[in-house]
Parts: C-alpha cells; structure tokens; sequence
C-alpha cells in the first residue's frame, strides 16, 4: 500500500509548527519527519520541545547548524528507510493550515496523472486573498523588469508575469504550469530520488524553482490545483531574520541564473548578476529607509 510521508523543515516556528502537525496526525499521513534547523543559541524554540506533547508518528532530526531549506528535506528523504516506489512526499513549510481534502486531492492527481512528477495547491495568506504560488519560468525580459521596477511599482505588467497573476486561481481542474512553490506540495517518491533532490547550493530561496526546472528536464510534469486551498501564512520561518532573506533570495537567483542559463541568457549572466545586486541594495536601502522613517 502506497504510504505518505510530511517533510517540515522548521525554524524556530513554534506554535505554527505543533498546530501543522496536530493536523497531520489526524490526516492520511503515515509519518511526519520535522527537521529542526533552528539555531542553538536558546533564541527559537527547539522542535523536540514544542512537539513534546504529541504521541504521533513524528521523527525530529536535530541539525547543528542551519543547512537551508533543501539540505534539511534532502536529509529527511534519507532518514526515510522504508520509503519505496509509488510512496509520496508531502513537503510543508511549518506555517501552512492543511486539511485531509487537500492532501487526498494531491494524493489523487499524482495517482491519475502518471506523467506529473509533482502537485501544489493553491495558497492563501491569513486573511483569505490569493498569493500567486504557481508560475513561470522567467524570461530575461520579464526577469529584468521586475528586478528594476517592482520595488517601486509592483502592478507593473513584467513582474505580474513573473508572479504568475495571469494564471486563473478559480479553476476546479489541475493545470500544467512551470513550478509550484516549496510551501507546499506532494512529490512522487521515486522522481525526487532521480532527480537527486533538492540542490543545496540553494540556502533559501529558488530550490523550489530549481527542482521544477530539473522535473521538467526528465519530461516530468507540474500540475497546479487551485480548487484546493493551504493557508500560508507566509514568513513562520524566514520572517525572523528579515534582512538577511533578502540577501539570501538575490544569492539564490544569482545561483538560479548561473546554473540553468542557455544559449543567449548564458550570454546576459554578468549583466544578471550587476542587476540582481543593484536591486538587492535598493530593496535594502528602501526597507532601511521605511523602518527608520
């Protein structure tokens, strides 16, 4: 029988982390694996100790040092023994609310979708609205664009196609699309361990990206379904070091770009790497100047 097995990769989430796996344990999940990436320097609560009162089928892996979000499912696919072909896992960030529908919906596309490698929900932030969780790949033009102008206008028409808003979220069928995000989403077991996991040259950041483009290489398909609803609430785990997020994600695309560039994108790299930095440093120096105004 075909089992499920949660990934959490948690950092200091607390609360949001006991409550994501009270749900599971009464969901169609067969084990939850938590693995605790938070410092240990006494400042974010420890996994063992917020899961303490739970009886469930939970293991923690402790790790001494923060390895990113791809190193810490990397490591608990490994501790995962009895994981065989036609198992899924279930990947979660520890500030997601999930119910049984939506893990038995994903469950069922990768079931009668022989060629999908990986499925995500639709996410919605605390209050409801939609948050843009399935996208494409970004062309040089829209990539550039949005890198310049969405710090100071945010409605323009090159990062609402980077962010994906041109896709429908009212649909009731699964669609194909370029990648989902690592918030949330259920993966064949047997296409992670082929496609080698999650690159760890991804700290925070554009993993998710980078495992959908690898998926797509092996002519695995991305189903995204927006008739099926996780909150998110967006920043459990990374909302603690604000500055240092977003160095990590102008790293991480710099990464992005280094690695899966082609022919004439190859060529644009260098320009790439002067524009991410220079919005790297506008967004800080605008975050700088909001908080100290």
């Amino acid at each position: 029988m075909r089992k499920i097995y949660a990934i959490i990769v948690d950092y200091g989430a607390g609360q949001d982390l006991l409550s994501l796996v009270r749900a599971l344990g009464k969901e169609t999940i067969d084990q939850v694996i938590v693995v605790d990436n938070g410092a240990s320097d006494g400042l974010a609560p420890r996994a063992k100790d917020v899961l303490s009162p739970l009886q469930a089928n939970v293991l923690v892996i402790e790790s001494e040092i923060n390895r990113g979000f791809g190193s810490g499912v990397n490591s608990a696919a490994v501790a995962i023994k009895d994981a065989k072909l036609g198992d899924f896992f279930l990947i979660l960030n520890p500030d997601v609310v999930i119910d049984s529908s939506v893990i038995i919906g994903l469950a069922q596309v990768l079931d009668e979708n022989g060629s999908c490698g990986l499925a995500g929900p639709k996410l919605v932030d605390e209050n409801g609205d939609f948050y843009p969780s399935a996208r494409k790949f970004p062309s040089v033009i829209d990539a550039f664009f949005h890198a310049m102008l969405h710090p100071f206008w945010s409605a323009n028409p090159f990062s609402k196609r980077y962010m994906g808003r041109d896709y429908d979220p009212s649909l009731e069928e699964a669609m194909p699309v370029d990648w989902v995000s690592g918030a949330c989403f259920m993966i064949r077991y047997e296409d992670f361990i082929r496609v080698g996991g999650f690159d760890e040259r991804f700290f925070l950041y554009l993993e998710d990206v980078d495992l959908c483009f690898r998926l797509h290489e092996m002519a695995r398909s991305i189903l995204w379904c927006p008739y099926l609803k996780v909150q998110h609430k967006g920043g459990g785990t990374t909302k603690i070091a604000n500055l240092r997020s977003i160095s990590a994600h102008h790293n991480s695309a710099i990464a992005y770009e280094r690695k899966n560039a082609r022919g004439f994108r190859k060529c644009l790299l260098p320009m790439a790497v002067i524009v991410l930095r220079l919005r790297q440093g506008i967004t800080l120096l605008a975050r700088w100047w909001k908080k100290s105004s």
